[in-house]
């Protein structure tokens, strides 16, 4: 407890909802005595004030400078309570139409940064069109560190197909279930996976021994299992 946990720690997410809690309990404080409103969707009674995942925290309310005083005084008070501290260097104030001037004043009180639409939270383009190509490329990037050719030349044919088989289950789960992905990112992303598997590069072709529909069946159906 006197040490804390090393980057990347499976238990870090656990002790971060223990840590937060006391921010979760000052925003609920504020919203049921008036001094915060949330944002309210049209389809439900229900306003959202703040999401918390991992280390990250989105807070989420309504334009109003009576919102953004108080934003201000929970983060400084969860200081005091927790003994921990906000980096607001490193946070940003997002607006949905909403004024420049507007934003840019109420950055300057809370001390943090200004964004813009599309953010990232956490890793994910919120606000892009996920029908533009750009949007994509993170993910691809992404890839591509992951499949790196070092890796490639490294590893033996079997460790490739291990490594392929957790980028390929790791992509589709977080990113892919938000976001349709066009087809000229798929057909993309199956070229990078080919390139890996049969020892290529960008700059030097390999044959591919075994057409990729073959490698993508189940292992009951004979294939390797490399599902996307």
């Amino acid at each position: 407890m006197e040490r804390g946990l090393r980057q990347g720690d499976p238990i870090s997410q656990f002790l971060f909802l223990i840590a937060v809690e006391g921010f979760n309990m000052l925003m609920k404080k504020a919203v049921d005595s008036g001094k915060y409103s949330g944002y309210k969707f049209e389809k439900g009674e229900e306003r959202f004030t703040h999401l918390q995942y991992a280390d990250d925290t989105l807070i989420i309310g309504e334009k109003s400078w009576s919102n953004i005083r108080t934003i201000k005084a929970n983060l400084l008070l969860f200081e005091v309570m927790s003994g921990l501290k906000v980096n607001f260097n490193k946070s940003k104030l997002v607006g949905v139409n909403i004024r420049h001037r507007w934003l840019e004043e109420a950055s300057h009180i809370m001390s943090c940064q200004m964004g813009s639409i599309p953010f990232k939270y956490p890793g994910l383009p919120i606000g892009a069109n996920s029908k533009q190509i750009e949007t994509w490329y993170p993910a691809i990037e992404v890839v591509k560190s992951k499949l790196s050719r070092w890796r490639n030349q490294c590893l033996s044919f079997g460790g490739r197909v291990v490594i392929l088989k957790s980028v390929l289950t790791a992509i589709p789960v977080y990113f892919l279930s938000f976001f349709k992905a066009p087809a000229g990112i798929i057909s993309k992303l199956e070229s990078i996976f080919k390139k890996f598997l049969w020892g290529g590069s960008d700059n030097e072709r390999r044959i591919n021994w075994i057409q990729w529909e073959k490698v993508c069946r189940p292992l009951d159906e004979r294939g390797w299992g490399l599902e996307i």
